[in-house]
């Protein structure tokens, strides 16, 4: 089955109508397009990836994830099924922020355990998500 004509259009709107429709729920500050679209090498057989960026919490990802079935249906019903994947990874506003403010460098919190006020403990869980981000931003900068 050969792609419909206007292909990237289509893509495109549905990229503004998934932006527009996520980013709409209470507690999202935000959203990073990623994947081809967000490298600016659609095909016509491209997903949309879009990566949330939460206010505060990941409390919100509850409904990001039920708005994103609504639309995926109503694609599929149109005749012209799109996939749409705003999942993992997500962030706060405030690991993007410090992601950003720390550079390349690795994150690092004070060491509870330590008699030395500079000594610093890695935080496994944190350093993770925050490599995540930074490679993602990486890629998409």
């Amino acid at each position: 089955m050969a792609p419909a004509p206007r292909w990237k259009q289509l893509l495109d709107d549905r990229l503004t109508e998934a932006v527009d429709m996520l980013g709409a729920v209470p507690g999202v500050h935000g959203l990073i397009v990623g994947g081809s679209l967000g490298r600016d090498e659609p095909w016509p057989m491209s997903d949309i990836d879009l990566l949330p960026v939460y206010a505060s919490s990941m409390e919100p990802s509850q409904r990001v994830e039920e708005r994103r079935n609504e639309l995926v249906d109503r694609w599929a019903a149109s005749g012209h099924a799109q996939t749409l994947d705003p999942g993992w990874p997500a962030f706060t506003a405030q690991e993007q922020r410090d992601v950003l403010s720390a550079g390349p460098s690795t994150s690092r919190s004070t060491d509870p355990t330590s008699t030395d006020p500079g000594a610093t403990a890695r935080i496994p869980a944190l350093d993770q998500r925050l490599a995540q981000l930074q490679e993602l931003l990486i890629r998409l900068g």
